[in-house]
């Protein structure tokens, strides 16, 4: 396990414990982190503006949840060692139309 995900996990908790703003600043220090360390298109990376998506999806800001997901779906894209039915991609596209569907109610 990288230092990145037991980072990313840690700010899904705080998240979920109702620690929005612990969760965003563990998650943008793990992204920087990641921006220091890895290159833009490592799955890390995306995985990283994926779960920063979800904080914002779980507190209700689709629009910001959406900018994220897509985001993280282009950078996965982009690295071609990343297939179609990674589970990382798939759970990023099942996150971007969740808060797609949340934003047209």
């Amino acid at each position: 396990v990288s230092i990145s995900s037991s980072r990313r996990a840690v700010g899904i908790i705080l998240s979920k414990e109702g620690n929005r703003e612990g969760a965003l600043k563990i998650l943008g220090e793990t992204l920087l982190l990641a921006q220091k360390t890895l290159r833009e298109t490592h799955e890390e990376f995306a995985n990283t503006l994926s779960d920063i998506g979800s904080v914002h999806y779980t507190w209700g800001d689709s629009k910001q949840a959406i900018d994220n997901y897509n985001i993280a779906l282009r950078l996965l894209k982009h690295n071609k060692k990343i297939k179609e039915d990674s589970p990382s991609m798939q759970r990023t596209k099942k996150r971007l139309q969740a808060a797609m569907s949340q934003a047209d109610d």
